[in-house]
């Protein structure tokens, strides 16, 4: 099994993964591209795909970049929207 966002071994993903699950989910929506086209595109089967984007499975970071990727947004910035989402009072230092 790969490793998660975290670096851990998963069979269910942490509520830091699935926060990210769902920010990158939203991107997906925002961009317009279906999940077939999504899956085509960045060569990740369309069932793995679907279950990494709707939280039920562990996202690997080489995924979760290919996909940020194609639909155009910073890895970087939906690692920091899933923390605010996972820990919305705390201040997160720019860096």
């Amino acid at each position: 099994m790969g490793t998660n966002l975290l670096g851990m071994d998963k069979k269910r993903p942490s509520d830091f993964d699935a926060a990210v699950a769902s920010v990158l989910d939203q991107a997906i929506t925002d961009y317009g591209i279906t999940y077939v086209r999504l899956s085509e595109r960045s060569g990740i089967p369309y069932t793995t795909l679907y279950k990494y984007v709707k939280g039920a499975s562990p996202m690997p970071l080489a995924a979760f970049t290919k996909l940020a990727n194609v639909v155009g947004v910073n890895p970087g910035e939906i690692i920091h929207a899933a923390q605010t989402v996972v820990n919305p009072t705390e201040q997160k230092p720019r860096i």
